[in-house]
């Protein structure tokens, strides 16, 4: 015969785990992420390397452009004058679990 487990949520199970993964994005995986996008984006001007950041808002990360260029998916995509050249999404891939 099995043994029996009984599991339960505390009602605030989410608002406990907020801020631990908060704090795993800003000081692990949000660094780690934009350390790899920073090395695979191509660098003409500087200006889309250095608008390259990385923030912490609860549950959610965001790496990406901040918002001083405005051409960042342009060359993350390619456009049909210009090949892609992907540097966002290989920086994601790679911290991805399995």
């Amino acid at each position: 015969m099995a043994d029996v487990v009984r599991v339960e949520m505390s009602p605030t199970w989410l608002r406990d785990l907020t801020p631990n993964v908060e704090r795993f994005h800003r000081q692990t995986l949000g660094p780690a992420i934009l350390a790899d996008a920073r090395r695979a984006v191509p660098v003409d001007t500087g200006d889309l390397y250095r608008d390259l950041g990385a923030e912490a808002h609860g549950l959610e990360l965001r790496v990406g452009p901040r918002g001083a260029t405005d051409y960042g998916e342009l060359v993350e995509r390619g456009t049909s004058r210009t090949r892609a050249q992907p540097y966002l999404r290989p920086a994601l891939m790679r911290r991805r679990t399995p």
